[in-house]
């Protein structure tokens, strides 16, 4: 019987030692647990409170942005259009009179173009000069006289 009594006694101790060494596990996950669940969520809550101060930033950016476009559209652009514009209209001028000078090149270099410069009849006395005009002509070409007289000598003279 004595051998029995042992039996029991180291049986005893080894689940006694396996007891105790799942109890050590026990409080060593708890533990565990325990630090998982202190650190993580606040290391959570801190992840998401930077992440919603950064999107709260990036919006702020965003707004901004979108205020300085709608207000960079509206006047830069529109002031610039009405410079264009000007400009555009002071070109079409410019233009405009470009052909003009030429129209009125081509009608000198054609021998197109012509002035009278006096038109009318007179009449005159003996011995005296009358000067009927004076005109320049700012390009060559020729001139045409045509005199005409009732009296007995007729003098013309063109410079």
């Amino acid at each position: 019987m004595n051998q029995m009594t042992q039996e029991n006694s180291v049986q005893k101790k080894s689940n006694m030692k396996v007891i105790a060494l799942v109890v050590v596990c026990v409080i060593l996950g708890a533990s565990l647990v325990g630090v998982i669940a202190v650190y993580v969520p606040n290391n959570s809550q801190a992840q998401l409170k930077e992440k919603d101060n950064t999107i709260s930033s990036l919006q702020t950016q965003i707004n901004a942005l979108e205020y300085q476009l709608s207000i960079t559209n509206s006047t830069t652009y529109v002031s610039q259009i009405a410079y264009l514009n000007s400009q555009l209209s002071g070109l079409n001028d410019t233009l405009t009179s470009v052909y003009s000078d030429y129209a009125s090149l081509q009608k000198i270099v054609r021998l197109g173009s012509s002035e009278v410069w006096y038109d009318n009849s007179f009449n005159q006395d003996a011995n005296t000069a009358t000067t009927l005009g004076t005109a320049e002509v700012d390009y060559a070409g020729y001139v045409v006289v045509q005199a005409t007289a009732t009296a007995n000598t007729t003098y013309a003279q063109v410079l």
